[in-house]
Order: structure tokens, then sequence, then C-alpha cells
């Protein structure tokens, strides 16, 4: 399942519009990839802070209606103009650091590895190297990206086995999360997207079209420094 059918498929939960059918295969996609289950619980947490903003707001509203006329005059109001300026700022942080933390390539990885690493495990007929394998992805899922490819090495020849073909791209995205897309990497990825079986083609170009778009580079290669700089001094 593409990732934009996984995020429409979490949309529509957190949106109480869900299917029963499409509830049950979501249910199944958290069972097997923590990264989806963690986002789910993510959604619905930034939920429930919606619903109470929108409460408290409307709260506030009814609030100031029961105001009498001659008390709303002696009331402090803050400045339009100041509170515009305000919003406008933290919405140009927030934005930013979301757009950083999107584009940033243990993110990226993280989003084109978990297509395909469940389908993986299901191709070994050896317990050992079945749990060998659910190593590298535990591994990979925590963060700890050399040590996934030092597990996923172990199967990825010879060229011609299926199996291999699958762990080459979570070995190029791993290395994609360690040193981003550098010379050899891209070398590596271009030679893998010119010969790389459906659906993994698919998934390679649209990747390669991410990390070459002007909002890459715009959030992660110019932004992404000047934020990090930045942060410390807010805090």
């Amino acid at each position: 399942m593409k990732h934009n059918d996984v995020l429409e498929l979490i949309d529509q939960f957190l949106l109480g519009r869900i299917t029963e059918h499409d509830l049950s295969r979501l249910e199944i996609l958290r069972k097997a990839n923590p990264v989806i289950d963690t986002e789910v619980r993510e959604g619905i947490e930034v939920m429930k802070v919606l619903k109470y903003m929108r409460y408290k707001q409307l709260r506030e509203k009814l609030h100031a209606l029961d105001i009498p006329d001659d008390q709303k005059g002696s009331q402090f109001r803050f400045p339009g103009w100041i509170a515009g300026i305000i919003m406008l700022t933290l919405l140009f942080f927030g934005t930013g650091w979301w757009a950083v933390d999107y584009f940033d390539p243990a993110s990226i990885a993280h989003r084109y590895f978990n297509h395909f690493s469940v389908e993986h495990v299901l191709q070994f007929s050896n317990r050992d190297e079945t749990n060998k394998f659910l190593m590298g992805i535990k591994e990979f899922n925590e963060g700890n990206f050399e040590n996934a490819i030092a597990v996923f090495q172990q199967h990825a020849m010879p060229q011609n086995d299926s199996i291999s073909v699958f762990v080459s791209w979570d070995i190029l995205l791993a290395r994609l999360a360690v040193n981003g897309p550098d010379h050899p990497w891209v070398e590596d990825f271009n030679d893998f997207m010119s010969t790389a079986p459906e659906p993994l083609k698919t998934e390679a170009r649209h990747l390669n079209q991410l990390v070459n778009s002007p909002w890459y580079h715009f959030f992660w290669i110019q932004l992404s420094p000047q934020l990090s700089s930045l942060k410390p001094r807010l805090m």
C-alpha cells in the first residue's frame, strides 16, 4: 500500500468517516507497522487538542457576550495588528519546523521504508533469517540506521534474488537517512532506479523527485541550518 493511501486511511479514521472494511485494513497496518501506529496515535492527540481549542474559543465568545456593555469598555484590548504579527510569526516558524522535519532525510527514509518492510518478512522461509531481518527492521525504525545496514547487507546477495532487490532498497534508504543524498548515494540510487522492478521503480521515481525538488532544497538545505541555530536561542 502506498504512503498516500495509508495517509488517506488515517485521515478518514481521524475524521470519523472510515468504513468498517477500511478500519479493519488500518488496524492490520497498525499492528504490522509501529510507525503507522504512532502516526495514528499522534493524529488522535492532535484532534483532541483541536477539539479543545475549538471548545475554548467558543466558550470565550459566549463569555464575551455575557459581559455588560459598561464593562467591555474598561477591558484591556490587545492591539489587533500586534496580535496579527505574533500569529504570523508563530505560523511561519511552526510551518518551517514542520517542513524541516518532513524533508529530513531520516523522516523521508522512514516513510518510504515502511511501504515494503513488512512484505519482505513474508518472503523468508527460514525462521532464523526472518528473525534477523525483523531485527534489521527494528533497528531502522528506532533510527539505528548503520546497524540496520549491517543486517540488511547479509541479505543483499545474490543480485538475481527477488528478496535482494527489496533489501537493496532498504539499504539505500538507510544510507539516505545517515548521509542524505550525497554523490555516492545518488550514483547507486540511479543505478538501482534504472533496473528496479515495479512497484519499487515507481517508488524510486517518487523519491528521486522529492530529493531533487526545490522544496527539499529550500527547507532542508537552506532553512534547516538556520532554524537549527535559532532554536537554542529561543529556548
